[in-house]
């Protein structure tokens, strides 16, 4: 042992059997899963890290190796053994490997690029024309609307006449209807759209030649838009909405993957709402997403503003939690215009807590809608009953019951406070305030304040409008002016029966009561009262009786028109009278019941403030003019 003994191993391996390292070859390119010809923007993948180097194939396309280990064993004393190993590693003659340090696997992350797509382009699955905000008679008739409930029995005095008495009611509902679309279509293109693509309706049977939604002209189609726009007034849709609204921008997100991702797909609407200033709306069809890396999302839409552009996208950031969308023109965004915020910009933005971003798969627009705010029976026909309110967009509702708790936007948040309530915000996408729908239980008395944050800078006043529906009753307060901070007020009974109304200004209101029974249809128009500021009056449907009261001793002295309306089986019948004056003490008692179509109404007076007795009078019907419904049928 005392000799010095040394053992070299040398190991040489050169040209075994012409081993050569073949580089991998490239990734595969990724299926376009794109139609029409188009591409969406190209993201060119993050190389992946690998755990090791290799050296560039020489000219002959080979490395040779050359692996070199040499161990030293110094002796020392038996007692005190001690091995110094030396392990040199070479490749080729000059090239040192430093020693590769183990960690841990890393943990999977989305890949850069496309990570979901349903196939729909804008181009040929959307259409040709934009958005639009004319309306025609012929757009969404009450036909639309017996069809939209699938209850020709609740809303027609006699199928066998093919429904030619129609419910005062649903007339109403549907003259709203045409009136609140006029903001814009959004909506029934996007439907429409998802429709044709997902093969529940055919371009086909609308034009025989067009064999895609891009060969169809609007003039064939505006009647279908009309129609599934207006499936998002009643529930289960305009729930569906609102809940969805809850979603934070990354829980939304996940719904748009996963929608696009199931087997069958069931694609979604995606609803962006702006609730700075004056709320707005839009809706919009989500085809693709892609991870941009870094938290960033974009998911691409046809927007219906914009035929046939590819270049639109949504942009969430699931880091942050918020998302924006540039409404303008595409070709001219920069970092100015998409500035949330800015004026100048059309971008559109929220966060964790705005409410702002909704979806609602196409399955719950074939559902029938629930008629829990028209039919006099809800529970056979999916109560409980709600009722329904409708505001104009010049003005601003907040709704309140009993107890104080809210429905409406507050601070430019929407909020809903009274229980079982929810808020349905109908988008336009034209630029235009979209009006705001409140559902409530049917149950106690809510109050309706009606107002405009912005009404001091109008230089002309603008009439404003609340409409209520429930199950067999409609309610109707116009003509509100609304200026600065000044309020009115309209409190409604759970049935329907009875309104009271305070004028935040002195102007001439007017008011509609609608009444369904199981064997007529009425209705009750109180045109042109004028009301003072502050001051009060009472309106009173008491049909078992056949009354209807107007009570004036809160209010100042006034004229007002009268229009009756009755429905009965194969019959409608009109009474008019103008000029009616009431005093500021005054109650009014119209004696419709006995009226059949001819002979006179009886109206009796009854003063608080004075002695005198009870004054009768008749009032004669002065229209000999052919009824024309609200909308054609």
């Amino acid at each position: 042992m005392k000799h010095l003994l040394l053992v070299v191993i040398s190991l040489c391996l050169t040209g075994c059997a012409g081993l050569a390292l073949t580089p991998a070859p490239p990734e595969a390119d990724r299926p376009s899963m794109l139609t029409g010809g188009e591409l969406l923007e190209e993201i060119t993948p993050t190389p992946t890290a690998t755990d090791s180097t290799e050296e560039a194939p020489d000219s002959a396309g080979t490395v040779t190796p050359t692996v070199t280990i040499s161990l030293t064993v110094t002796p020392t004393p038996m007692a005190d053994v001690s091995i110094t190993p030396t392990i040199v590693v070479t490749v080729g003659p000059d090239i040192n490997f430093t020693p590769i340090t183990p960690t841990a696997t890393p943990i999977p992350t989305t890949p850069i690029g496309l990570v979901a797509d349903l196939g729909f382009r804008p181009r040929p699955n959307g259409y040709p024309f934009a958005n639009y905000s004319a309306v025609l008679s012929t757009d969404f008739t009450t036909i639309d609307a017996r069809r939209m409930f699938a209850n020709d029995a609740e809303f027609c005095f006699d199928l066998n006449r093919s429904c030619q008495d129609v419910r005062l009611q649903l007339q109403l509902f549907t003259a709203y209807a045409n009136r609140l679309i006029r903001g814009g279509h959004c909506d029934g293109f996007t439907l429409t759209t998802l429709r044709f693509y997902q093969g529940l309706d055919r371009t086909t049977d609308v034009r025989s030649t067009a064999t895609v939604a891009y060969s169809l002209p609007l003039s064939l189609i505006r009647r279908q838009i009309a129609y599934y726009w207006s499936l998002q007034i009643p529930d289960p849709v305009a729930e569906a909405q609102w809940r969805s609204s809850q979603q934070t921008p990354g829980q939304l997100l996940t719904q748009l993957r996963t929608a696009m991702a199931s087997t069958p797909p069931d694609p979604t609407t995606l609803l962006v709402y702006n609730w700075q200033g004056k709320p707005q709306g839009h809706s919009i069809v989500p085809y693709a997403i892609e991870y941009l890396g870094k938290d960033i999302w974009r998911v691409r839409v046809y927007d219906n503003n914009w035929p046939g552009d590819l270049n639109r996208y949504v942009e969430i950031n699931t880091g942050a939690d918020t998302w924006s969308y540039y409404r303008g023109d595409s070709r001219r965004r920069t970092a100015v215009t998409e500035r949330c915020g800015n004026s100048s910009a059309q971008t559109w933005c929220g966060n964790a807590t705005s409410k702002s971003l909704s979806a609602v798969p196409i399955s719950i627009y074939t559902q029938t809608p629930l008629c829990r705010n028209l039919c006099r029976v809800p529970a056979k026909n999916g109560g409980p009953a709600h009722s329904l309110v409708w505001s104009d967009p010049n003005s601003e509702l907040l709704i309140t019951d009993e107890t104080g708790l809210r429905l409406g936007v507050v601070d430019e948040e929407p909020i809903a406070e009274i229980p079982d309530s929810f808020l349905s915000l109908l988008p336009g996408g034209l630029d235009e305030p979209a009006a705001l729908i409140g559902h409530l239980p049917v149950s106690g008395t809510f109050t309706y304040t009606v107002s405009r944050s912005d009404a001091a800078s109008l230089t002309t006043t603008v009439p404003s409008e609340v409409a209520v529906f429930g199950p067999g009753f409609a309610a109707v307060a116009s003509d509100i002016t609304v200026t600065g901070t000044q309020r009115s007020q309209l409190a409604l009974a759970a049935d329907g029966t009875q309104l009271v109304y305070q004028s935040g200004v002195t102007d001439r209101t007017g008011f509609k009561m609608v009444l369904e029974t199981p064997d007529a249809s009425k209705a009750i128009d109180i045109g042109g009262l004028t009301i003072g500021t502050g001051r009060t009056i009472t309106l009173t449907f008491d049909d078992p009786r056949g009354q209807f009261t107007i009570d004036n001793s809160r209010n100042i002295t006034s004229t007002f028109d009268l229009t009756y309306t009755l429905i009965t089986t194969g019959t409608e019948r009109i009474f008019t009278a103008t000029d009616i004056v009431i005093g500021p003490a005054d109650r009014d008692v119209i004696e419709y019941g006995p009226w059949t179509g001819s002979g006179p109404i009886t109206l009796t007076t009854t003063s608080e403030i004075t002695s005198t007795l009870p004054q009768t009078i008749s009032l004669y019907n002065s229209t000999n003019t052919i009824y024309i419904p609200l909308v054609l049928q």
